[in-house]
């Protein structure tokens, strides 16, 4: 079994190896202008919302027939909100991100939360008991001066948090609140129409001017990248152009600015399909890949719909990489290889719907299998009670509402606004349950031009290095760094992120302390550690599947004054055990260098040469030697939620400081399970 497991890595990263490996570079691929032209869609567009794939409103046996078994499900939800109280967007909360960098979005959450439930359970009933409270929803939204948050609204003229109302801003927020209110009204203007015709005029009116306006006329926006010469992007731009076509084809009704959005969007997606990397990974995280691929994914579908499958790329191989890296980025039991701010568990890419849909678009077993599998698994590991999609429940925080995890779309989403993706989980749902969840991780995976390297052996163990560079999206400073598992548990581990401040993105950045390399699996050399900025980056990254190793020089990723010649690490996994080396030249030797090891859970550095790892009834050794090293341990309390909802309430940096400063050695520390 190993033996074939190796031969197809070896295949498999030759074919890589032959890709280019020109880093960072924008490649003009226009996928889709390149293919389709403006006049092509002009014709291709289904007129009038004759694509929508669901009933009317008015069809009760078409939304009987669609909902099926959920139909009760989700009244009783909608019915938690009957009584809703909408809350109010204070200026003084758009103020709080000024003043502490304090990103207080919850009103916005919730009320959007609500909506969605209602609008569910509206469409679901069909008896008008929720139409009141959904007018209210829409002039709690409409009344408001932004939809979009304050840690977004620098995008404005003030650059100033509070809103100037005749500059609207679109941001993530924005772009969801269209996908939600786009189906609130594609669904029930005419029932707002037998309450007071003003009621969709005006939801038609705030869409106009809040995003397809916007969208058309203002190129202002970084995520579009129209006009700006800006040729990096990130998540923000299928994110929000994906929500920008569906408003679009659901509210637009003048042909020629029809066309003229559509148009602009592809031209904007084609920008990020030719900023991400030819081999198809994520360079966000695993986690971020529901919200970049994801979305490429989502548009794609939308545009697919509105042309009757006559714009159509999912046949494209970067297309199909992109989907199957999500797969290849499982390690198992929640966690996900992550890098920069992407978290370790939990994530937008806990959607195994997504994944499934991804999956049949692109017709590949991998990842159907890996969502059926996935599915499974998270119903098998939960003992507390299920709602109707099979997804465990919790009570929310803010309403006592019961609702369902974001993980389990066709719940609603985490964001509770992107109700279409609701509506596109429900078509497939049956299918995904039965499809058969077979799914075995590849021995290797190599992305050589993001340079990230996956390799697997038969005892269980998972292994993922990255290169890179340290100016990718959501960077943290990582060039070289290391996780590593052992049956599913993480060993060596990337801590990812706290929540979300006005520090974040800013130039107090790398101020943070998950954002710097001494927090991640990386040396600091003559004490110095990495710099940010596209420049500092490894070199000469490759990866030989015959001996499962991977290496890279990471010295450039140091400024000047660590005075390093070159510093090459190398990773390879055998067959029970990880070893990494790291050998040296520096120019100076001025400091000890400190080879830094984040971990978790019971760490024991009391043994001379040995650190003992105790994780969730796993106990791991890392050997290193005692000649050259002088140990310590810090521990880092943890109180952020987002970390410790992952981490519990510690991690620990393992720092290894040299004993000596030669100007030429060699380190060698092997991880490997205690017998």
């Amino acid at each position: 079994m190993r033996r074939i497991r190796t031969i197809i890595c070896a295949a498999g990263a030759l074919l890589a190896c032959l890709q280019a490996v020109t880093a960072y570079a924008y490649v003009p691929r226009n996928y889709l202008t390149g293919k389709y032209s403006k006049e092509d869609v002009r014709h291709m567009l289904i007129q009038d919302q004759k694509w929508v794939p669901y009933p009317a409103y008015s069809d009760r046996a078409g939304w009987d027939a669609f909902l099926g078994d959920l139909k009760e499900t989700y009244i009783q939800l909608g019915e938690q909100y009957l009584d809703y109280e909408w809350k109010l967007f204070k200026a003084t909360d758009f103020l709080e991100y000024e003043r502490s960098g304090a990103r207080i979005e919850s009103p916005w959450r919730q009320n959007a939360q609500a909506i969605a439930m209602m609008l569910m359970a509206e469409l679901a009933e069909g008896k008008g008991r929720f139409t009141d409270q959904l007018i209210n929803g829409v002039y709690a939204f409409a009344e408001t001066t932004t939809w979009s948050w304050a840690a977004h609204t620098h995008n404005q003229k003030s650059k100033r948090a509070i809103q100037a109302w005749d500059d609207p801003v679109f941001d993530l927020a924005a772009g969801m609140a269209a996908n939600l209110f786009s189906c609130v009204y594609h669904f029930m203007h005419e029932e707002f129409d037998k309450v007071d015709p003003e009621i969709s005029r005006r939801l038609r009116h705030e869409l106009k001017v809040r995003i397809l306006d916007p969208f058309l006329y203002n190129n202002s926006f970084w995520w579009m990248n129209r006009g700006t010469g800006r040729t990096t992007t990130n998540n923000w731009n299928p994110w929000c152009n994906s929500n920008a076509l569906l408003a679009f084809m659901l509210v637009e009704d003048d042909p020629q600015r029809l066309v003229d959005g559509v148009w602009l969007s592809m031209q904007s997606i084609d920008y990020f399909l030719n900023y991400i990397k030819e081999d198809g990974a994520c360079e966000e995280g695993a986690s971020y890949w529901a919200r970049a691929s994801g979305k490429v994914f989502d548009y794609l579908d939308i545009l697919s719909l509105a042309t009757g499958g006559k714009i159509d790329i999912f046949d494209n191989k970067l297309i199909k990489d992109c989907g199957e890296f999500i797969a290849r980025s499982y390690v198992g039991d929640g966690w996900f290889v992550n890098f920069a701010d992407a978290p370790a568990k939990g994530g937008d890419s806990n959607d195994p719907f997504m994944v499934y849909r991804y999956g049949k678009a692109i017709d590949n077993p991998i990842v159907k299998g890996f969502a059926a599998s996935f599915y499974q698994e998270k119903l098998a590991a939960k003992n507390g009670a299920l709602d109707g999609y099979g997804a465990p429940v919790f009570q929310s925080s803010s309403t006592g509402a019961h609702n369902s995890m974001n993980m389990y779309p066709p719940a609603i989403m985490q964001f509770c606004s992107e109700f279409f993706c609701t509506l596109r989980a429900l078509d497939i749902r049956k299918e995904l349950s039965a499809e058969k969840p077979v799914f075995t991780h590849p021995a290797c995976t190599w992305y050589p031009e993001t340079q990230f390297c996956y390799m697997t052996n038969d005892a269980g163990m998972y292994l993922a290095t990255k290169g890179g560079h340290n100016a990718e999206s959501h960077n943290h400073n990582d060039v070289g760094t290391v996780s590593f598992y052992i049956d599913r548990v993480p060993i060596l581990i990337d801590a990812g992120r706290a929540t979300y401040t006005r520090q974040t993105f800013s130039g107090e950045r790398y101020s943070i302390w998950f954002t710097q390399s001494s927090y991640h699996n990386t040396p600091a050399i003559n004490g110095v550690s990495q710099k940010d900025g596209a420049a500092f980056k490894a070199t000469g990254a490759s990866f030989d599947p015959a001996r499962m190793t991977y290496s890279a020089d990471i010295s450039a990723a140091y400024p000047q004054e660590a005075g390093v010649k070159s510093w090459v690490r190398s990773c390879t996994l055998g067959k029970d055990r990880l070893v990494i080396k790291d050998n040296f030249s520096l120019l100076k030797a001025v400091s000890p260098n400190r080879i830094n090891f984040m971990t978790w859970g019971d760490v024991d550095i009391t043994t001379p040469g040995l650190v003992r790892i105790k994780v969730n009834g796993k106990e791991a050794l890392m050997e290193y030697d005692k000649r050259k090293f002088t140990p310590t341990l810090e521990k880092i309390e943890l109180s952020d939620p987002a970390l410790s909802n992952i981490w519990n309430n510690a991690l620990y940096r393992v720092i290894l400081t040299a004993k000596g400063t030669p100007l030429r050695d060699s380190y060698t520390f092997t991880v490997r399970e205690a017998d």
